[in-house]
């Protein structure tokens, strides 16, 4: 076979493989433990930034059970960092021990437990904050996932080889995998040894930089689909340079010629004796007020080869402070002596679910990934009104119901939304939660222009319900900060706000953009998005904004839009005001209707 029949041949495996691991979820979801025909997790512990995103977690659960979506007889416990500081998945790591010591005692160190860090703001991809980025759907080929199912499914294969411990994971991530027809019978790989035990991947150079990457001995058995490695070093996003130096760097052969890959990391599980040794140093210890990554901070204090110097390196963290030194100092010490083994997954890909582009990117344009995961481009949708013509949905339609006489271009994702009108979609949108029923007359159409996310809200305010639709560009950098007395340089939709004249954006930006008690301001803080009384007329409102400042407007994208003079509210304010069972609702209403539809077409 030629180099490129064997790539495509391991490429058919590792396919092959994912869909059996998703059929063996897909078995076992509905169904009581002890009909499963597969090992499972005995424990499934989220945590969350805050204890709003805690009870929205807690019902969306409480749901996916009701509707048998989750496996049943399984505990699955959310738990909320305190208020205040970001504590990063570090110190919700130990925390999290902590809290599940006191529900299940010492039998918690029998237990296999599947950790996930949920938290966080969602900031580079605002469609996923107020529900979370666990709850993202993922149109596999077998029914409607979310991340959430995904994740459970994801790593069930190694719970055959792995005894009681915990195993640590994120919200935003992928990997797809083969571990080999006989995998279970393997001897060369496990989680059963002491310490920690992490995975592997072969990934570019550029993912290293953004990623932990591992240095490993010299590679004896890279025939193996599978095996286990010692480490003697953890580099944490290094530059290029840095992963050359210290022989992170390694060649392999491709069809294409000779490339360059490092093994970065994704997940890792820990054994009961590290769980025992965290939960005492946590109780002996204040929790850090300062950010702790469970990987940066935990991994790179081990490897034969480890070295106290990225404790003074600033460089990988946003804030840092004399008590993150001090934080790091002890964690090293802590862990120093744990033993780190890698287990190098030859066959398996990385993929980051984190940003708007990336979103887009693996839903709609990364026909390996559609492979590996049975992806759909229609899933659970359904098509209203008559047909104008040939079917233009080129993107990916998730759990929407839309006219048949729309358009959705081909790197564009629909999800969440009632688009009963003939609605146009360009090019990079992500379009979520969305409704469109009355906001045009005769035969105009709704257009949504380019690189741009639009998202509805339900909020409620002092007892009164409503609706907000944000909207961003790709290229808005949400997160980035300004001086207070360089507000007006915060970049909307691709402009500076002092650039874009007050009557498009229906505020003063001097006077009522931002709170004038932040020393700081960026994109999030900036009240810009109306609230409206129903979730079209919202849309509808915010729409008209976008395309009047990126002078898109035209007369066949006529709004039936009435000006009103209503609060409007950042990304921080709706974040406070969310109705999660308002949202929730809605999807399951809007679920009914797609199956009245998709029963009559």
């Amino acid at each position: 076979m030629s180099k490129k029949d064997v790539a495509e041949e391991k490429h058919r495996q590792l396919a092959s493989f994912m869909r059996r691991v998703l059929d063996d979820f897909c078995k076992i979801r509905g169904r009581e433990k002890k009909y499963f025909h597969v090992p499972f997790w005995d424990v499934v512990a989220i945590t969350t930034a805050d204890e709003e995103q805690k009870r929205a977690f807690e019902e969306q659960i409480k749901r996916k059970c009701s509707s048998h979506d989750l496996p049943l007889g399984i505990p699955f416990h959310v738990f909320a960092d305190p208020p205040g500081l970001k504590i990063g998945c570090g110190n919700s790591t130990f925390l999290a021990l902590v809290e599940l010591l006191d529900i299940y005692g010492d039998r918690l160190y029998t237990l296999r437990i599947l950790l996930i860090h949920a938290g966080g703001l969602s900031q580079r991809l605002p469609s996923l904050s107020i529900l979370g980025k666990l709850f993202s759907p993922i149109p596999t080929g077998h029914s409607l996932f979310q991340m959430l199912d995904l994740k459970l499914a994801m790593y069930m294969p190694f719970l055959r080889k792995m005894q009681s411990g915990v195993f640590v994971t994120c919200s935003d991530d992928i990997i797809t995998y083969n571990l080999g027809e006989e995998y279970e019978n393997e001897p060369a790989w496990s989680f059963t040894k002491p310490g920690f035990t992490a995975l592997a991947h072969p990934s570019n150079l550029n993912i290293g930089t953004k990623h932990g990457v591992y240095v490993l001995p010299p590679l004896e058995f890279t025939s193996k689909t599978c095996f286990l490695s010692s480490c003697s070093l953890v580099l944490q996003k290094p530059t290029e340079a840095v992963m050359r130096e210290k022989g992170a760097v390694v060649t392999i052969s491709t069809p294409e010629g000779d490339e360059d890959i490092v093994y970065s990391d994704s997940a890792f599980f820990f054994s009961t004796e590290v769980t025992k040794k965290m939960i005492d140093f946590c109780r002996a210890n204040k929790s850090f007020s300062c950010e702790i990554d469970a990987y940066g901070d935990f991994l790179q204090a081990l490897g034969s080869c480890a070295v106290p110097d990225y404790i003074y390196n600033s460089s990988t963290v946003v804030d840092s402070t004399e008590e993150l030194v001090t934080a790091r100092q002890r964690i090293f010490h802590l862990l120093q002596g744990c033993d780190l083994n890698i287990v190098v997954l030859q066959q398996s890909k990385f993929y980051h679910m984190g940003t708007m582009t990336e979103y887009v990117e693996n839903l709609c344009a990364n026909s390996s990934f559609a492979r590996e995961l049975q992806l759909s481009k229609f899933a659970d949708s359904a098509f209203c009104g008559p047909c104008a013509g040939e079917l233009m949905i080129n993107g990916t339609v998730i759990h929407s119901l839309i006219n048949r006489s729309s358009q959705v271009s081909k790197n564009s994702v629909v999800e969440y939304c009632d688009f009963r009108v003939p609605t146009y979609v360009s090019e990079n949108c992500i379009v979520s939660n969305c409704r469109t029923e009355s906001l045009v007359s005769g035969e105009s159409f709704i257009k949504v222009p380019s690189c741009i996310l639009l998202h509805t809200v339900a909020v409620t305010i002092s007892g009164h319900h409503g609706y907000v639709t944000v909207a961003f560009n790709f290229h808005d950098d949400i997160k980035k900060k300004y001086p207070w007395d360089d507000r007006g340089k915060v970049i909307f939709l691709n402009k500076r706000l002092e650039d874009i004249p007050a009557s498009l954006l229906g505020v003063n930006i001097l006077k009522d953009c931002f709170d004038s008690k932040d020393k700081l301001c960026s994109l999030w803080d900036g009240k810009l998005f109306e609230v409206c009384s129903t979730m079209e007329e919202s849309f509808g409102e915010t729409l008209q904004m976008v395309n009047a400042i990126m002078g898109c407007l035209d007369t066949s994208n006529t709004l039936n839009i009435t000006s009103r003079k209503n609060p409007k509210l950042s990304m921080v304010e709706i974040l406070k005001y969310k109705n999660i069972t308002a949202m929730l609702d809605f999807r399951q209403k809007l679920h009914e209707e797609i199956l009245k539809f998709d029963s009559t077409s």
